[in-house]
């Protein structure tokens, strides 16, 4: 995703300097236009992993479980398509990436669980949209029949909120900060313009038109004949008749391609 951007970014300056559309709607198209290829790799993933893991076996479940992991994937997504465009070069870009995402992931609740989790940590916690997903994934699994009244002791244990009202708070977040992200794309493709990171190589100096070699004067040399100014010339044609015969009638020429 952030290379793409990257590479698309000077391009898109030029359309959005011509007009060719508004930032919000490119920013909101760039978003959505992989959201199809996501669900069928999502689809492919999940049904794999969910029923081999043995989790809740129950249809509804499976296609909530769906749902998030898509959500996610698309917040995720409209991130790191926001740091192509605040990030100067790929290398910063990456980087960026790399870390917040092993933080977010770290702070999600499933490595360190919330009641385990420094005072100081909560913000990351409660920012990070992978704690909000894997949120709903705890009450989607453990609020399940099979596990009977042993799920409650362990979202009760972990830090989990029971109510129901939670998992639509928490789908609700993964919207907003999706939306966010893509509206903060939008204002940076607006508002932010990045130089070349490479500048253009120094053209050769041409030698002089007095410079000689073992006595003898030096012609024009590539470079000169490279830089020769070039006119450009328009050709027409008059009189000119062109016909084919047709194929059932050989040596009759009926059809004509060509008559000026």
């Amino acid at each position: 995703t952030i290379p793409s951007v990257l590479s698309a970014r000077k391009i898109v300056y030029k359309q959005l300097e011509a007009a060719f559309f508004p930032p919000l709607v490119y920013s909101f198209a760039n978003c959505i236009v992989q959201i199809p290829l996501m669900a069928v790799e999502l689809i492919i993933y999940c049904t794999l992993v969910y029923w081999m893991a043995g989790l809740a076996p129950e249809v509804w479940r499976f296609f909530v479980f769906l749902g998030v992991m898509l959500m996610a994937e698309v917040a995720n997504t409209a991130y790191f398509q926001l740091l192509g465009i605040v990030c100067e070069v790929d290398s910063e870009a990456q980087g960026i990436a790399s870390f917040s995402i092993l933080v977010m992931s770290s702070m999600s609740g499933y490595m360190i669980p919330f009641p385990r989790m420094k005072a100081y940590l909560y913000p990351v916690f409660y920012l990070s949209p992978m704690s909000y997903a894997y949120r709903i994934l705890a009450l989607n699994e453990f609020k399940s029949s099979s596990y009977g009244g042993l799920g409650d002791d362990y979202l009760v244990a972990n830090g989990f909120p029971t109510d129901p009202m939670s998992e639509v708070v928490s789908g609700a977040y993964l919207i907003g900060f999706t939306a966010a992200m893509v509206l903060l794309f939008a204002a940076g493709l607006r508002y932010l313009r990045w130089p070349e990171t490479h500048a253009a190589a120094p053209k050769p100096a041409l030698p002089s038109p007095n410079a000689r070699t073992s006595g003898v004067h030096a012609g024009p040399s590539t470079l000169e004949r490279r830089h020769t100014t070039h006119v450009a010339v328009a050709v027409a044609f008059r009189g000119v008749t062109y016909k084919v015969d047709l194929p059932k009638e050989k040596g009759r020429y009926g059809l004509t391609l060509l008559d000026n």
